[in-house]
């Protein structure tokens, strides 16, 4: 028998696929591995590879993460309006740093693509903000026009 994240196969009875789940947080253990593939991502965005165009400024609301505090630690980050997850067009990472510069969470979204249970979803990050976190910024890296950062947040 042969398993995938979306459809079972077995040898003795037809395809059923599976209800994918969306990804919560990033594959990539916290810690260091987060802080050297948020690394990567800016290193990236300063090389300003090729095939990423500066957008324009309506587009700008399309990937400028804003940070919403919904009570007690609880934390939320989006786009300031839904960006398109695409194949052509998607986020491949959202994430934050607090006041230190460490990676306080990570999200994945796709590296060669969106992930399929993705597509046509609007990207957010939701988690507990860790103690004793005073301040953060969040970032997203898209596919097309690199690297958007948060004003600063005090907590």
């Amino acid at each position: 028998m042969f398993f995938s994240n979306f459809c079972r196969v077995s040898l003795t009875g037809p395809k059923r696929p599976l209800r994918p789940t969306p990804r919560a947080v990033s594959p990539v253990a916290p810690g260091p591995a987060w802080d050297e593939l948020a690394a990567r991502f800016e290193r990236a965005a300063e090389r300003g590879e090729p095939g990423h165009e500066p957008g324009s400024a309506s587009s700008r609301d399309d990937h400028l993460p804003v940070v919403q505090v919904l009570g007690g630690s609880q934390i939320c980050v989006r786009t300031k309006r839904a960006h398109p997850m695409t194949a052509a067009h998607w986020l491949h990472v959202m994430y934050v740093r607090d006041q230190s510069g460490g990676v306080i969470a990570l999200r994945e979204f796709g590296r060669e693509q969106p992930f399929p249970e993705l597509v046509g979803v609007a990207p957010s990050l939701r988690f507990q903000l860790p103690p004793p976190t005073t301040s953060l910024v969040a970032y997203v890296y898209c596919s097309e026009h690199a690297l958007f950062q948060s004003a600063l947040v005090i907590l």
